[in-house]
């Protein structure tokens, strides 16, 4: 079993967890298992973070079973990130 965490602070956060979610259970490797209640957080951001990422996160952790390799596993879950929009700074 494999624990994932989940979080966002942008955009619709509740609609981009959903989404995440949705993207991980059509995924033909991964079974998901089980999923927490949201949770909300402050934003931990470096000092020269711009005040636009300064919103709180929606959070969830999410327990995965799947055959894949850790490396094959963290290279799906980064094109489901991109899939999601999200861009590196």
């Amino acid at each position: 079993m494999i624990i994932l965490g989940l979080g966002t602070n942008v955009g619709e956060r509740l609609a981009n967890l959903r989404r995440a979610l949705a993207l991980l259970k059509d995924h033909p490797q991964i079974t998901v298992c089980h999923v927490s209640p949201v949770y909300e957080s402050k934003a931990v951001l470096p000092r020269c973070a711009p005040a636009s990422w300064r919103h709180p996160y929606f959070n969830v952790a999410v327990s995965i079973k799947t055959n894949l390799s850790p490396y094959r596993l963290f290279d799906d879950i980064q094109q489901l990130v991109r899939q999601m929009g999200h861009k590196k700074y």
